[in-house]
């Protein structure tokens, strides 16, 4: 996939998301075969993770992370660095609540929402 077959896809996938449809019920309706959309949704997965980063994607509402507010940032990083900030972080991501204790492993948490943003 190349950046204009990107834009298409994102494009694509918002008027997917605000059909409320499934997928193959989207496919259907639009004339598209399934396997087709299955596949472009996977390029384009890999693409972004490639190309667009997680920061961009974030942006976009389709990444593994979100940028917090300054303020609430602060505040977080305040409590960690007095060791007030005890309790686990939850994450949510559609469906799926992650808790993270203060010692999680980031490459092991990044692996894992990859694997739920696929299954999504």
């Amino acid at each position: 996939m190349n950046a204009k077959g990107y834009a298409q896809w994102k494009n694509m996938n918002e008027d997917f998301k605000q059909s409320g449809l499934h997928e193959d019920e989207y496919c259907r309706r639009k004339g598209f075969n399934y396997r087709w959309f299955e596949r472009l949704n996977r390029d384009a997965k890999r693409y972004e993770q490639k190309h667009v980063g997680e920061s961009a994607s974030a942006a976009s509402g389709s990444g593994l992370f979100i940028e917090l507010e300054a303020e609430e940032e602060a505040k977080i990083a305040a409590e960690v660095q007095e060791g007030q900030y005890s309790a686990p972080l939850k994450l949510r991501y559609r469906e799926v609540v992650f808790e993270l204790e203060r010692d999680f492993e980031e490459s092991t948490f990044k692996r894992a929402l990859r694997i739920v943003q696929e299954a999504f």
